[in-house]
């Protein structure tokens, strides 16, 4: 004689509509009856505040590499750029290596903020790695599988004391480049070595103040 599985009815007080039937998988009836009230038990504890949704605990315990497939896959879906991605992708697993981390439960602004302080990066590197990991919680938090951005206060490094140099080409980088971009661009690239104009002195010129004689 085959052996008979329970199943159950679960509706919270704060529920509306029949109760839904829920499949128990077992054949002792205590067993069938303590999961139930387990259910329940948690049902109470997310309406509380107190305990995460079941989906979310469930996705907190996978790797954070499946998470960082789907979150490519959508944003391929809905079009973006494959530079874009590859940014991401790039910079993202190289983030998770570099921090260790490895599931969603990992990610903390302490553990951030320790590689930041120790990585030698330069501070737009650490902004653009910030922003990256930022793109990527955002997109998790609409999807349900996590409540907040565990980096959501973490602040941006300053910027602001970082010289800039901008050096001339050298002479061969600069043959190299012409001859490898298209022939429009290359003109427009060589007029600019030649004059020392900026790019928006350049968008101002008219044909007035060309002198072709």
């Amino acid at each position: 004689m085959e052996a008979r599985y329970f199943s159950g009815k679960l509706r919270m007080d704060w529920e509306t509509g029949s109760p839904k039937i829920i499949a128990l998988h077992t054949t002792d009836r205590r067993i069938a009856q303590r999961t139930l009230d387990e259910m329940a038990k948690e049902k109470h504890l997310e309406r509380q505040g107190l305990l995460a949704p079941r989906e979310m605990r469930e996705a907190a315990k996978q790797p954070l590499e499946e998470h960082l497939k789907a979150f490519l896959a959508d944003a391929r879906a809905r079009g973006r750029a494959e530079n874009t991605l590859a940014k991401y992708e790039h910079g993202l697993r190289k983030l998770f290596t570099r921090c260790g981390w490895k599931t969603i439960p990992d990610v903390t602004a302490p553990s951030f903020c320790e590689w930041r302080a120790k990585c030698g990066l330069k501070p737009k590197t650490k902004n653009d790695a910030l922003l990256n990991a930022a793109t990527f919680f955002n997109w998790l938090k609409k999807q349900r599988i996590v409540s907040d951005n565990p980096l959501a206060h973490v602040g941006r490094a300053d910027t602001s004391l970082t010289p800039q140099f901008r050096r001339a080409l050298t002479p061969d980088e600069a043959r190299r480049l012409l001859a490898a971009a298209p022939h429009a661009r290359a003109v427009v690239y060589l007029v600019l070595m030649e004059t020392g104009l900026r790019r928006n002195e350049l968008n101002q010129i008219t044909l007035a103040d060309l002198d072709l004689v």
